[in-house]
C-alpha cells in the first residue's frame, strides 16, 4: 500500500497524512447526511430560526453554511470508489455489489427527491430514471473494468477510450446522480495512477466544469455556486492528506459502512418526510 502516495518513513506517514478510508468515510457520510436533510427541510432554515431565535435575514447565512457542507462528500466518494477499483481483489464482484445497492437504495431514493406535487410516489419508482449515486459509481466502476481488460488485452487506444466513454454515456441516459460529471469523477481518481498531483489536478478541473454546468456555462454564475466550488476544494484538501490505509480495527466495518449507511440513511429520511407530507402516498 502506498502511503500518502510517496515513500517515506512510517513515523512521517503518521504525522503528515492523518486521513485514513475509515476518516474520510465518515466526513462524506455526515456530509452527505447534513446535505439530504437539508434539502427536506429537517435542518433547514427554519429550524435555525426556531433554535436560536433569529429572523429570517439572521439566520440565511447559517443556513446556507449548512447547505454548503452537504458538498463535501461527492468528492470524496468518488475518490474512494476509485480506490476501491484500484485495490480490489474481484472488480467483478465490486461492480456487482455497487449495481445490487443502488437497486436496494433506489426505492428510497425516489421517495426522498419526489415532489410533493405529484403524489402517488408508488406510481412513479424508477430503476432507469433519474437513478442514485450508486448507479454513477458502479457505471464508473465498469468502465474501469473494461478499459482494464481492453489494456491487457493489446487493444488499441480507440477501444479504451469508447470503453470508458460507453458507461459515462449510459449515466446520462440513466440521469444518475451527478451524470457524466460523476463517472468522469472517478475516472480521475483513478486513471492518474499514484500521481497525485495528476489526479489531483484533473480532479479540480472536473470541479470547474462542474461550475460552469451548474451556472449554465457561467451565464449565470452566483456567488453561492463559488462557495460549492471551494467547499468541493475542501474534499480535495482532505483527500490530499489521505494516507492509503483502511483505518480502525478490521476492514469489514469500513468496507460495507457506506453501502449500509447510503440506503438507510435515505431509508429513514424518505420515511420521514412521507409522514410528515401525507400527499405523497394519496
Amino acid at each position: 500500500m502506498v502511503i500518502c502516495f510517496q515513500k517515506q518513513p512510517e513515523i512521517q506517514h503518521e504525522r503528515k497524512c492523518p486521513m485514513s478510508t475509515l476518516t474520510l468515510k465518515i466526513i462524506a457520510l455526515i456530509s452527505m447526511f447534513i446535505d439530504h436533510a437539508y434539502d427536506i427541510g429537517l435542518i433547514g432554515q427554519q429550524l435555525i430560526m426556531d433554535t436560536f431565535s433569529l429572523d429570517v435575514i439572521s439566520s440565511s447565512p447559517i443556513s446556507r453554511f449548512i447547505s454548503l457542507l452537504g458538498r463535501i462528500a461527492f468528492p470524496i466518494f468518488a475518490f474512494m470508489v476509485a480506490e476501491g477499483a484500484r485495490h480490489t481483489r474481484n472488480i467483478k464482484k465490486y461492480i456487482l455489489r455497487l449495481f445490487i445497492f443502488a437497486l436496494i437504495s433506489e426505492i428510497p431514493f425516489d421517495a426522498l427527491h419526489w415532489p410533493v406535487a405529484f403524489s402517488k410516489l408508488p406510481r412513479f419508482i424508477g430503476f432507469f430514471r433519474n437513478t442514485n449515486v450508486l448507479y454513477t459509481f458502479a457505471l464508473a466502476v465498469s468502465g474501469i473494468a473494461l478499459c482494464n481488460l481492453c489494456r491487457s488485452r493489446g487493444k488499441g487506444r480507440a477501444l479504451q477510450i469508447a470503453s470508458l466513454a460507453v458507461p459515462a454515456l449510459l449515466s446520462v441516459v440513466l440521469s444518475t446522480d451527478y451524470t457524466i460529471f460523476g463517472v468522469a469523477l472517478v475516472y480521475a481518481a483513478y486513471l492518474p495512477g499514484e500521481n497525485r498531483r495528476v489526479k489531483f489536478a484533473a480532479m479540480a478541473g472536473l470541479a470547474v466544469l462542474y461550475l460552469g454546468y451548474a451556472s449554465y456555462w457561467f451565464t449565470s454564475l452566483t456567488m453561492y455556486n463559488v462557495y460549492e466550488f471551494g467547499m468541493a476544494c475542501v474534499s480535495l484538501i482532505l483527500l490530499w492528506f489521505y494516507n492509503g490505509q483502511r483505518g480502525g480495527r478490521g476492514g469489514a466495518f469500513g468496507k460495507w459502512l457506506f453501502y449500509i449507511a447510503y440506503p438507510a440513511h435515505l431509508a429513514l429520511l424518505a420515511l420521514w418526510r412521507i409522514l410528515t407530507n401525507p400527499l405523497i402516498i394519496h
